[in-house]
């Protein structure tokens, strides 16, 4: 039989990682196992954010910016366990910077989980072929099982 006991959920706050969160939590029920939450904050994206506040002439004290975003992110992320009715299945709560497919993969090796759980926009087209997909990249290379849960449409 199959051992699943540490569980990933890649959470970013939209809809579809919601869902696929929800499917962690029934898993983790299933199985007994412990689900680990990660966040990651791109690398990029915070790069352009802080070009943009140093050009509004917004500049904080190197790392202030960041800290202040980490407390936010921390705090939504405890709301979300808090609204769960069994709190005992929530083993951690990391929030990384870079890129969001790399992180999660690391993350998975050096906690040598046994399931990502990610949730999956469903972008098609040309889109797909200029944005990929985070949930495709970690599909590709993780070190473990993945599920992917799509988005209802």
């Amino acid at each position: 039989m199959v051992e699943i006991k540490k569980i990933l959920v890649p959470i970013d706050f939209s809809d579809f990682s919601i869902r696929a969160l929800k499917y962690g939590v029934a898993l983790a029920r299933h199985f007994g196992a412990k689900i680990c939450l990660l966040h990651v904050i791109s690398q990029e994206l915070l790069n352009e954010i802080k070009t943009v506040r140093g050009f509004l002439g917004e500049d904080d004290p190197p790392g202030e910016f960041l800290e202040r975003k980490k407390r936010d992110i921390n705090e939504k992320i405890q709301k979300i366990v808090n609204g769960e009715t069994d709190q005992t299945l929530f083993e951690g709560q990391l929030i990384e910077v870079g890129i969001p497919a790399e992180e999660i993969i690391r993350v998975a090796k050096e906690r040598k989980v046994d399931l990502i759980v990610i949730g999956t926009h469903g972008r098609s087209g040309v889109s797909h072929i200029l944005m990929g997909s985070v949930a495709e990249r970690v599909v590709r290379r993780s070190p473990c099982p993945v599920l992917s849960v799509r988005g209802k449409e």
